[in-house]
């Protein structure tokens, strides 16, 4: 009996929702708790507390967590959906019926968008109609919800299609489609953990979502950087209220549905070249089968050979190339023909003609491993031009920022350092004690450059570059932004200060202070800022002992409190977040921070530090410099 119609069928169609209807209704539950159910109770909780009713609606339709069940709602349709093609006897019974491949493949696919799409919308109307019941007019932010995951999921659902079609196997389904959304993340960062152990001071820290590449991982991109974006005030009071908010991300989702068509006309056309006599195997084609093995083991090479080698002891760099090259050249091997043996089912896998495949596969590797090398190498050696820094970080007990003409003493210290480099890896190989100084450079294009490099404290020329590094840390201006903040010189009002410290009893004391006598010590510390002699107290000097210096000297506390004038200075923390993480994702939810210009000054000091106990004398805080007792690491102290 023929079909009515080539590209649907109406039994069919009805037979998928009446089996598989579970996954709409698990799909329409989690919409309702996780929309309306959330702003009923959200709404509860912010009319108690006096808060933005914005504040709930917002929360609630974060797109973040909704993105991943959609994906997994999607390869779960998917898998329902065409799972007779991944078993011989269904496969050659429904196609036995009278429909063309073309008449399932559409049945299939609308009877997926319908579990997909059809909670989505219930989910909306529902909301719809709880907002304006409860007085919520701006329902439009309802609508780009809908609109956002609407299109992720005929997106999802297309790459679910494509992956189906791609493998004979319904376990590998869920592998492939994963392995297809974060594509671009997983070779990036696999090339950043190769060139780290090849290069010194290389490291790997993800992939800037800035990049176009960023966008060949779908689902990393739309988690990170698709959704709303919304600004909190917070008062003093603890109320908070929506300042601003925006949806990104629009055009990109419209990206993905134009590639969603895309998807699911190359899942048709694998579907009409699809052998049913594959059904089972591993892939369905047979020109996936070298690239699974070639993909396979150049990725069990690579990681393998230089995990192993990290796992002996030493980072990869340090041992000799010839020995890291027969690790990867191993595990390459193993990693082709464990390929091969999945592909085949079977572990006869080695004859003549696989084993000149494997030839040809090791020569790649090496081929590749020679290239790796070379960009590890320049990317070791490169140094960048003082004029294309707009401002650079030196890291080791806090980033200390250069910028102009003071960028060279950056960049000083990283020729200091490649110069020496092999004396470097040769102690921290065999010694194990050294520390870690980041460079960081924030160039005038917006990209970031970090180099992160283990020095030990063994060599000789350890001791020089340990007083340049201190230096930088301990000048006057960099430790005032240390310990108080940028605006260091804008603080308007000592309040009080207090002394902690031990007596001759071993007792625990405190000497308080008023706002004079405040200001007057507030005075000493930047005399004695000046002139370098606390520093050493509260900055450990790490390259010439990884423990740390300051356990060589005793001290008490000191506490100063003042106002700002300011309520939004910041920290060089927070600085240096700002600069080197600047656009890594998309900012959700940005907090304002309570109004608060208030702040402290924490230090240790010891009696090295003059100005100080001079004024503890003269003001009367203490009678003698001896009524402190200062204490090291090593004994008992405050704080």
């Amino acid at each position: 009996m023929r079909s009515k119609t080539s590209f649907f069928n109406k039994a069919i169609y009805k037979k998928n929702m009446t089996l598989y209807w579970p996954i709409p209704v698990c799909y329409l539950l989690y919409g309702l708790i996780k929309i309306p159910g959330s702003l009923w109770s959200g709404l509860r909780k912010n009319v108690s507390a006096g808060n933005d009713v914005l504040v709930t609606l917002f929360s609630s339709l974060s797109v973040e967590q909704d993105l991943y069940v959609l994906a997994a709602v999607a390869v779960i349709t998917g898998m329902a959906m065409f799972g007779y093609l991944f078993s011989s006897k269904s496969a050659n019974m429904i196609h036995a019926l009278p429909v063309t491949r073309t008449e399932l493949y559409v049945t299939n696919v609308i009877s997926g968008l319908t579990c997909i799409l059809l909670p989505q919308l219930l989910v909306f109307l529902v909301s719809v109609v709880f907002c304006l019941l409860r007085g919520i007019t701006c329902v439009q932010y309802l609508a780009l919800w809908l609109f956002c995951v609407a299109a992720s999921g005929i997106f999802f659902y297309s790459l679910v299609c494509f992956c189906v079609m791609i493998t004979g196997l319904l376990a590998a389904l869920p592998f492939c489609f994963l392995l297809l959304n974060y594509l671009s993340v997983g070779v990036v960062l696999g090339l950043q953990y190769v060139l780290s152990s090849l290069g010194y001071g290389l490291s790997y820290s993800g992939m800037d979502p800035r990049s176009v590449g960023y966008i060949l991982s779908p689902l990393a991109y739309l988690t990170d950087l698709v959704g709303f974006r919304v600004d909190y005030s917070i008062a003093s009071s603890g109320e908070m209220k929506v300042t601003s908010f925006s949806f990104d991300g629009t055009a990109m989702l419209l990206i993905y549905a134009v590639a969603a068509l895309v998807f699911f006309g190359l899942a048709w056309y694998g579907y009409q070249k699809r052998r049913l006599e594959r059904t089972g195997d591993l892939l369905a084609f047979g020109w996936g089968r070298p690239l699974f093995r070639w993909g396979f083991g150049g990725v069990a090479g690579f990681f393998g050979g230089i995990f192993l080698s990290n796992f002996l002891g030493s980072v990869a760099v340090w041992m000799p190339k010839p020995i890291v090259l027969l690790l990867i050249l191993v595990f390459g091997m193993i990693g082709f023909f464990i390929a091969d043996m999945l592909i085949q089912k079977s572990f006869r896998v080695l004859c003549f003609r696989r084993l000149k495949e494997c030839g040809c596969f090791v020569l790649a590797v090496c081929g590749c491993f020679a290239v790796l090398y070379g960009v590890g190498y320049y990317q070791e050696q490169y140094i960048p031009d003082e004029s294309e820094v707009a401002s650079a970080y030196i890291y080791m007990n806090y980033p200390v920022e250069s910028k102009g003409a003071d960028v060279k003493r950056v960049t000083d210290i990283q020729r200091e350092i490649l110069s020496n480099r092999e004396e470097f890896q040769s102690v921290c190989r065999e010694e194990k004690n050294y520390t870690n100084l980041t460079l960081t450079y924030c160039m005038k294009d917006g990209s970031v450059l970090s180099r992160t490099y283990q020095i030990p404290s063994e060599t000789e020329v350890s001791g020089q570059l340990a007083e340049e590094v201190f230096a930088c840390e301990a000048a006057p201006d960099s430790f005032m932004k240390y310990v108080v903040g940028y605006d260091y010189d804008r603080i308007t009002q000592i309040e009080e200060a207090q002394v902690e410290c031990q007596n001759a009893n071993q007792n625990y004391v405190t000497f308080s202070m008023d706002e004079d006598t405040a200001r007057k010590i507030n005075e000493a510390v930047y005399k004695d800022v000046e002139e370098g002699t606390i520093q050493k107290y509260n900055l450990e000097n790490y390259i010439l002992n990884a423990t740390g210096t300051t356990s060589e000297y005793s001290y008490a506390y000191l506490t100063i409190f003042f106002k700002h004038t300011s309520s939004s200075w910041g920290d060089v923390y927070s600085g240096y977040q700002e600069n080197t993480q600047a656009d890594k994702g998309l900012a959700k939810e940005n907090y304002e921070p309570v109004p608060d210009a208030s702040g402290s000054i924490y230090l240790k000091f010891g009696a090295d530090c003059k100005n100080i106990m001079k004024t503890l004398v003269e003001t009367g805080v203490i009678s003698s410099e001896d009524e402190i007792i200062f204490s090291s690491d090593g004994e008992t102290t405050m704080g």
